[in-house]
């Protein structure tokens, strides 16, 4: 039986539990990753929960980001608790959510979607594909390259830089999880979110010139690497669908490109 109708809340100190209990049973995260999460990126006003007491049936996060100076809302980690599933949890908790996110005026919501089979349900809500991604994989050059690690508040400014016509800003609390496992990086004409696993490298985001990325690899020591670049025509770069956008202010411009996604 399907819920026709529940009212979210942004939740208490007390659900918190709760809330770390569902996204490990969803998303199969630990409680390293959740301390990280939880000290840099929550606040309970930019938090949605459906909950049976101080039971969390469904929940969902909410990163602040900017397109055109219009405030654009990154819904992330949508989940709901496998006993109740199949019942419209997550289908109201949107639909709350987006009301809720037009009184705090947001001009429009935009996710990733976790795997393909859910596109499909997401545009049932009102959402469409705004921003292919391209993906790229390759081995180290031997090629010399200038690469230098920066901090966040340097990334930020220079992203701004980087980012294509209509791509969408994420500063602040996005790049401060962000920072919890990827480093940063320039060069003299490229920017870089990454992180390290043995001798690979996993690009988050690349910017600029992406004919760069095996030299990167060589830079910073790896032997493989995966980068997320914008769309680009290059044969060495799969294109896929990312994000989804789901507009409410009608006027405002809609994003082409969005680029850092924590999956």
């Amino acid at each position: 039986m399907s819920i026709e109708l529940i009212s979210a809340s942004c939740p208490s100190s007390e659900l918190i539990p709760s809330m770390r209990a569902l996204w490990k049973e969803a998303f199969g995260d630990g409680d390293e990753a959740l301390d990280a999460f939880f000290v840099t990126a929550f606040a309970p006003e930019r938090c949605r929960v459906f909950a049976d007491g101080n039971e969390v049936l469904g929940a969902l996060y909410i990163f602040d980001c900017e397109l055109k100076n219009k405030k654009i809302a990154y819904i992330y980690a949508v989940a709901t608790k496998k006993s109740a599933r199949g019942q419209g949890i997550a289908k109201n908790l949107l639909g709350d959510t987006h009301r809720y996110l037009v009184r705090k005026g947001y001009a429009g919501a935009i996710l990733v979607p976790g795997e393909p089979s859910l596109f499909a349900f997401y545009e049932k809500l009102g959402y469409e594909i705004c921003s292919q991604i391209g993906e790229l994989e390759t081995a180290a050059s031997n090629t010399e390259i200038y690469v230098k690690k920066i901090e966040k508040a340097e990334y930020m400014s220079k992203r701004r830089e980087y980012l294509p016509e209509n791509g969408v800003v994420q500063e602040n609390c996005n790049v401060d999880f962000l920072a919890t496992y990827a480093s940063f990086y320039k060069g003299d004409n490229f920017l870089l979110a990454a992180y390290k696993s043995d001798t690979k490298l996993r690009g988050v985001e690349l910017l600029g010139d992406t004919d760069n990325a095996p030299a990167i690899l060589r830079a910073l020591g790896c032997e493989k690497g995966f980068f997320r670049v914008p769309l680009q025509n290059s044969p060495t770069v799969k294109l896929r669908p990312f994000a989804m956008y789901c507009p409410f202010d009608k006027t405002a411009p809609k994003p082409e490109y969005f680029g850092i996604a924590f999956d």
